[in-house]
């Protein structure tokens, strides 16, 4: 099994940043947020306050001709031309150098021209979509057909009894 979310950082007071986490069972993860920041002769600027910021690869590490997240921010190809910093980071995976490019982090589905999902992919150009039946390949392994980041799967399917629990999201 594995789960997506879709939603915003969401605080009642004007934060720099917070952690937004999501229990499922005995899958946990966490996300650090930040307010818009950039980098400064000094280093990394302070964050600007903020209440929302949504929770997708917009606001994730990366950005134009970075593979493994192309719509990101604060990557650049040389280090002189990164200004911006992601709003979305790994716990263990902050930022403190121009030249560190960490793994995009977020709660939604990798879109699948992705590195990170199309790497399971096999092409197959005999298969008949017209039967009733579609025998697939035994090449074919089951991550071909996940969507979600690999610390967001489980390693058995959903019972129906999972806890949930999400803090720190818009309630919406």
């Amino acid at each position: 099994g594995e789960f997506l979310v879709y939603g915003a950082a969401y605080s009642t007071q004007a934060t720099r940043g917070l952690g937004v986490s999501v229990n499922v069972g005995d899958v946990f993860k966490i996300v650090m947020v930040f307010g818009d920041r950039t980098w400064t002769q000094f280093g990394i600027s302070e964050a600007i306050p903020f209440k929302t910021i949504p929770i997708n690869y917009n606001y994730a590490f990366g950005g134009n001709n970075y593979a493994l997240n192309p719509i990101g921010k604060g990557y650049a190809s040389t280090a002189e031309l990164i200004s911006q910093l992601p709003n979305i980071e790994s716990p263990n995976q902050l930022i403190v150098s121009k030249s560190d490019k960490p793994e995009p982090i977020g709660f939604e589905p990798y879109p699948p021209e992705w590195p990170q999902r199309s790497q399971y992919f096999i092409n197959y150009e005999n298969i008949d979509l017209s039967t009733t039946i579609l025998n697939l390949p035994n090449e074919i392994k089951p991550e071909h057909f996940y969507t979600a980041p690999l610390d967001q799967r489980m390693e058995d399917f959903f019972h129906g009894h999972e806890k949930i629990e999400i803090k720190n999201m818009h309630p919406l």
